[in-house]
């Protein structure tokens, strides 16, 4: 049954408390198999462990429009304690592969720690989380799908081409706006037992990009969090109940539920 949820947009700041670094690395693409810059963010405290986040861009914004576009976005996820990759892979066309590149990142990070002095800092244990805007929130859907990569949750910001009539094996985030005419409206039906789904008023399309509102962005990396096999999940998930699962009239939503890994509601 439908009910109406809400965000609290004007509560205080939910960036994280992490000082964040930012650098790149060269990736020979597994869905196009070019030789592309992939860019990582990740905290400066390098006394503690993270989990890795992996980020997938939407049509026409990989190659050079990724930092001009998202670079606050991943900015900001990263300071919530978890160490970031976005490939900048098919920069301007449709591209079905482009799970592959998620699934390869994932890899990546976990057997090669030589290629940045970030990779060590992830502990793979804590978990994945795979986050897309449009096109590669669908990317991010299909990857979350694969077993064997440690992937706990999903972030599905705007999802193209997309009506999820298919489970999702992972905890999920599915955000559309009243805006954005190119999305179908967040629905349960096939989403992850576990989940929260909301149809954002006043969220365009391309909301969470930089020089937009960013009614969303707050809220990614709090699920994510909560999700997560850290310290800090009970944390976020109670972070995320108070300004998410709230009824107000900032947010649509079929249904809100979030509970950390490995614990689930009666």
């Amino acid at each position: 049954m439908s009910a109406t949820l809400g965000i609290a947009l004007t509560a205080a700041a939910l960036h994280g408390t992490f000082e964040v670094e930012q650098g790149f690395f060269p990736v020979t693409s597994a869905a196009t198999r070019d030789l592309v810059r992939v860019h990582i963010w990740y905290p400066q405290d390098r006394t503690m462990q993270y989990p890795l986040a992996v980020f997938v861009h939407g049509k026409g914004a990989g190659g050079g429009e990724l930092l001009k576009r998202y670079s606050d976005f991943l900015s900001e996820f990263a300071s919530a304690g978890f160490v970031v990759v976005a490939p900048e892979s098919c920069p301007t066309a449709y591209c079905a592969d482009l799970h592959k590149d998620v699934l390869q990142l994932i890899e990546l990070v976990r057997w090669r720690p030589q290629v940045h002095l970030a990779f060590p800092l992830v502990e793979m244990y804590q978990g994945v989380t795979v986050v897309g805007h449009s096109m590669g929130a669908l990317a991010a859907l299909r990857a979350a799908s694969f077993a064997g990569h440690n992937i706990t949750s999903a972030v599905a910001i705007h999802p193209a081409l997309h009506r999820l009539t298919t489970a999702v094996p992972v905890p999920l985030l599915y955000l559309t706006g009243t805006r954005d005419s190119g999305t179908g409206k967040a629905s349960s039906g096939g989403l992850a037992a576990l989940g929260a789904y909301a149809n954002v008023v006043g969220a365009g399309h391309n909301d969470l990009t930089n020089g937009e509102p960013q009614l969303m962005n707050k809220f990614a990396a709090l699920f994510a969090l909560c999700h997560s096999a850290t310290e800090r999940a009970w944390q976020a998930c109670d972070q995320f109940h108070d300004t998410f699962c709230v009824p107000s009239n900032d947010v649509q939503a079929e249904e809100c539920r979030s509970e950390p890994a490995g614990k689930r509601a009666d």
